[in-house]
C-alpha cells in the first residue's frame, strides 16, 4: 500500500473479486476493500473508487494499470487458463511506468 505521496505504507492483503468492464467500457479490477474506505490514495493520481464504476457492495475498484502498478505479491495458479497474448500493450506499458515512477522517485 502506498500513500498519496506514493511512499510505500506497508502490505496490505486484498482480495480481488473479479475483472470486468465498467460503465464506460474501461477495463477495471474490482476487489474486497477490507476497510470499505472511498477514496483511498494511492499516489499518482491513483484513487480507488467504492461507487460510480460498477462496484458491488464491499468493493473497490481501479482501472487494471493502476492496480497492477501498486501489486507487489500476488498468488498465480498456473493450471488457469489465459492468453497472455490478449492483455494489451498499452495497459501494460501504463502500469510499467506508474510502478517504475513510484520507485524512482525514492517513494
Amino acid at each position: 500500500m502506498t500513500d498519496s505521496a506514493t511512499r510505500f505504507l506497508g502490505w496490505h492483503a486484498i482480495t480481488i473479486q473479479r475483472l470486468s468492464l465498467d460503465p464506460d467500457e474501461v477495463m477495471r479490477v474490482y476487489f474486497f476493500n477490507p476497510n470499505n474506505d472511498s477514496g483511498q490514495n494511492w499516489g499518482q493520481g491513483i484513487v480507488t473508487s467504492t461507487q460510480g464504476h460498477g462496484e458491488r457492495f464491499g468493493e473497490a475498484s481501479l482501472p487494471v494499470a493502476e492496480f497492477a502498478s501498486r501489486l507487489y505479491v500476488f498468488h498465480y495458479d498456473p493450471l488457469e487458463k489465459g492468453e497472455p497474448s490478449d492483455v494489451p500493450t498499452d495497459e501494460v506499458n501504463r502500469a510499467m511506468q506508474l510502478a517504475q515512477g513510484s520507485w524512482a522517485s525514492g517513494r
